[in-house]
């Protein structure tokens, strides 16, 4: 996964999975506006994990996990990352709730 495939990423606020890239490292949710740090990419000449097409894969919320070399998740691989991401800049509660709505009406 490459650290600009924004649709790869949920936004722990409201739960929106668009967001638009900002500067060289951040992504802000399109909805709730939150802002979040990427980690930068693995500088290896081909991933040491890959996580095939098909493949459902969670990562718990106390879980540590250390790659090194890279990570490769393919189209079609369901990843979850259920631990902690840090928030740069979090949105206020009336952006986040209202966010939170429009994602609950289709269409909206």
């Amino acid at each position: 996964m490459a650290a600009t495939d924004t649709k790869k990423c949920q936004c722990s606020q409201c739960g929106s999975t668009d967001f638009t890239k900002e500067g060289k490292d951040m992504l802000r949710c399109v909805y709730c506006h939150s802002l979040f740090r990427m980690l930068p990419p693995a500088q290896s000449a081909s991933p040491k994990v890959v996580i095939k097409s098909g493949a459902n894969v969670v990562f718990g919320q106390s879980g540590k996990v250390t790659i090194g070399g890279g990570l490769l998740i393919e189209n079609g691989a369901n990843v979850q990352f259920l631990g902690t991401l840090e928030i740069i800049e979090r949105s206020d509660d009336q952006k986040i709730s209202e966010a939170r709505l429009r994602l609950q009406k289709p269409g909206a």
